[in-house]
C-alpha cells in the first residue's frame, strides 16, 4: 500500500510522477518500488535506460525522506553508476532496506558532523526475477 509521504514526494517531482512509478511497500526500514514498462519503453519496446536510472536514484531518497524529518536532514544523491545487464521487457522492481541501527548511526553522524554518506548496491529485477541492471548509488545526508 502506498505511503502518503512517498506519494507526496513523487507527485512533487513531475518527471518522476510521469513515469508511473509506484510504491508496493513503504515502511520505516524498507521500500519496494516498481517502474512500469508501459510509458517507459523505448523505440525497441524495452525499458528506457533513463527510467531505470530514475528508479535507482529515487528509491533511496524516498526511503530517507520517509524516515527523517526533511526540515532537519536532507538526502542528496551524490553518485549513481548503473550497469545495464540485459534488456528489461517487463515492469522492473527494486527493494531497499536499512536496519534501525544503521538509520540511528546515520542520524547521529549527520547531527554531530553535519553530514553522512551511505552506498547501496541496488539490483533492479524484472518480472521474471532476472537482474536487468545493477546500480551503485551514493547518498549524502545533510544537516539543514
Amino acid at each position: 500500500m502506498p505511503n502518503t509521504t512517498a506519494e507526496k514526494i513523487i507527485h512533487s517531482i513531475e518527471a518522476i510522477h510521469r513515469t508511473g512509478l509506484r510504491f508496493d511497500e513503504v515502511s520505516n526500514n524498507k521500500i519496494v518500488v516498481t517502474m512500469p514498462l508501459a510509458g517507459n519503453d523505448n523505440h525497441n519496446g524495452i525499458m528506457y535506460a533513463g527510467s531505470l536510472f530514475s528508479l535507482a536514484e529515487c528509491a533511496a531518497g524516498v526511503l530517507f525522506m520517509n524516515r527523517f524529518d526533511s526540515a532537519v536532514i536532507a538526502p542528496i544523491c551524490a553518485n549513481v553508476n548503473i550497469r545495464f545487464r540485459r534488456p528489461a521487457n517487463s515492469d522492473v522492481r527494486l527493494s531497499l532496506s536499512i536496519s534501525d541501527d544503521e538509520f540511528s548511526n546515520l542520524e547521529a553522524e549527520v547531527l554531530e558532523k553535519g553530514k553522512a554518506s551511505i552506498n547501496f548496491e541496488e539490483n533492479l529485477i524484472d518480472s521474471h526475477g532476472d537482474v536487468v541492471s545493477i546500480a551503485d548509488v551514493k547518498y549524502v545526508l545533510m544537516k539543514i
